[in-house]
């Protein structure tokens, strides 16, 4: 059975890191069709969350929702299209019904957002290490006793570093075809709002660079 990532990692972000110490993202690769040519931005945009869980996926539409929007683009979800009780996965609705569903909602594109692969990777910490001090210092065994205590006895400890791996694809709907693509990965991410708030910092600065979405519109 396939491990279904994306539902794993987002449900699991609030819980699991928020002790962590740091978070990083960034793109890995990056990839846009050298015969697709971008004569204007994306008009309205079709996103899917790849996920079977529908809590985890309409979460994440909608916060995707709202950044294509502050740069002029129509929105139309996976989650707002397909009803929960008919979309599971790919096995209730037939591949061309779908296709016909999302090109009557006359979508230009399509996104899709996966999260790929999870790897853990535990590291030791040794303990604090033993540095010279004035013998001036210690005058008495109490002053030397106190001071030197945590440090002879203060253990090492393990610390895990999860990394998430995840591909964001762009297809066209007139061509049928994989116009864009970018892999990112996120490290120790602190939760939902943290990890979101990286991943489409990422996301939009790359696809307004490559000239598939224009800027973010002034707020009147």
């Amino acid at each position: 059975m396939k491990t279904n990532y994306l539902a794993l990692f987002l449900l699991a972000l609030p819980a699991v890191f928020l002790s962590s110490c740091f978070s990083n993202q960034k793109i890995t690769a990056q990839w846009k069709d050298p015969a697709t040519v971008w004569n204007e931005p994306v008009k309205k945009i079709f996103i899917a969350g790849m996920s079977d869980d529908f809590i985890v996926r309409a979460r994440l539409e909608e916060k995707l929702k709202e950044q294509f929007i502050s740069r002029g683009v129509e929105v139309v979800l996976s989650t707002e299209l397909f009803p929960k009780k008919q979309f599971t996965g790919n096995s209730e609705i037939p591949e061309e019904k779908m296709a016909e569903m999302i090109r009557e909602e006359k979508c230009d594109f399509a996104l899709t957002i996966a999260l790929l692969d999870v790897k853990t990777e535990e590291r030791y910490q040794p303990g604090t290490e033993y540095t010279a001090v004035p013998y001036v210092f210690y005058r008495n065994y109490y002053r030397y006793y106190y001071y030197r205590y945590p440090v002879v006895y203060e253990p090492g400890y393990y610390t895990e570093t999860s990394t998430y791996f995840l591909e964001t694809n762009l297809f066209s709907i007139a061509d049928e075809k994989l116009v864009w693509s970018t892999q990112s990965e996120a490290v120790n991410p602190s939760g939902f709002e943290s990890w979101f708030r990286g991943y489409s910092n990422l996301i939009m600065k790359q696809m307004q660079k490559d000239g598939i979405i224009g800027p973010e519109l002034k707020k009147e």
